[in-house]
């Protein structure tokens, strides 16, 4: 198992469970709290060692929640994110899929930070563990895909959490960039904009000001996209919107800016714009410097 398995909390959200004035029945229900608390933590230790069981004691974390404090959909909502992960490590497809999307139905009933916190490791352990898969020939169990379109149906529903839905856009694409499925990558791109044009539309900003650095990244995947399918004229125009937009932009991702700038020093090559192209060559150099890129 990876890194993203150690999926933990902090003590921050244990539940406070008030003073000795409680009565009885405030009693037991701190009693029954306290043993939801103990198994999770229990299962969390043998995580590693004992899978099965710890996959047990999770989905009687998850059973006792709602039988004793349904209110407290915190620690179903903990649960459910080491189910889903430790069913897909164990191979249990359906499973992986029935969970997680019980896990959606709470994302709602979290904090945000919670809600984005487990949808990107369970997303990211996923989509990691399938390419090492792909990578060794074997054959993933669980389509990513239907993952990431899971996660964008619950949150266009929550509808209250625009980056997530964005980077998880953004996730999505470069998952068919890697597979070079560009007819999925160009539908991709194309409910992006139409997702930044309607929330532009219906708050009335700007699209870069909805859409902030991701622009970047979508435009970042556009341009490898035209690139494969050898789109010169497009891919033309689009370094100049690309242009506009870096002016703009708080945070650059070395990594972006590095692919873009190069795309740019070809497109002024081209067009014999010598003196262009070093420079773009040059900035392309040093973000790709700055990013660790084997190209620098």
């Amino acid at each position: 198992m990876s890194d993203s398995d150690d999926y933990e909390y902090s003590d921050e959200e244990e539940y406070d469970y008030g003073s000795d004035e409680n009565n009885g029945s405030s009693g037991e229900e701190n009693d029954e709290l306290i043993k939801i608390e103990n198994k999770f933590y229990e299962a969390e230790d043998i995580k590693r060692e004992k899978p099965e069981k710890s996959l047990q004691l999770f989905e009687e974390v998850v059973s006792l929640s709602r039988e004793h404090s349904p209110e407290q959909t915190s620690w179903i909502y903990k649960a459910l994110v080491h189910i889903v992960i430790i069913n897909f490590t164990l191979g249990n497809s359906e499973q992986v899929v029935d969970r997680y999307t019980k896990l959606l139905s709470y994302i709602h009933q979290v904090t945000r930070n919670e809600c984005n916190e487990a949808i990107s490791n369970i997303v990211d352990h996923i989509s990691q563990s399938i390419r090492s898969s792909t990578t060794s020939n074997a054959q993933p169990q669980v389509s990513i895909s239907h993952i990431y379109r899971l996660t964008l149906d619950a949150l266009k529903v929550e509808g209250n959490n625009n980056r997530l839905i964005l980077n998880v856009y953004v996730k999505l694409g470069k998952y068919h960039l890697l597979n070079k499925d560009f007819g999925s990558l160009e539908t991709v791109i194309d409910e992006v904009h139409a997702f930044i044009q309607s929330k532009s539309e219906d708050s009335g900003e700007s699209n870069q000001s909805i859409g902030d650095n991701f622009l970047l990244d979508i435009y970042a995947l556009e341009i490898s996209l035209c690139e494969a399918l050898n789109q010169k004229m497009k891919l033309k125009n689009l370094y100049k919107k690309i242009t506009k937009i870096m002016k703009n932009a708080v945070i650059q991702d070395p990594r972006i800016m590095g692919s873009i700038h190069e795309t740019g020093g070809k497109i002024s090559m081209e067009e014999e714009r010598w003196s262009d192209a070093y420079e773009e060559f040059f900035e392309a150099f040093r973000s790709y410097q700055e990013a660790g890129n084997a190209k620098a």
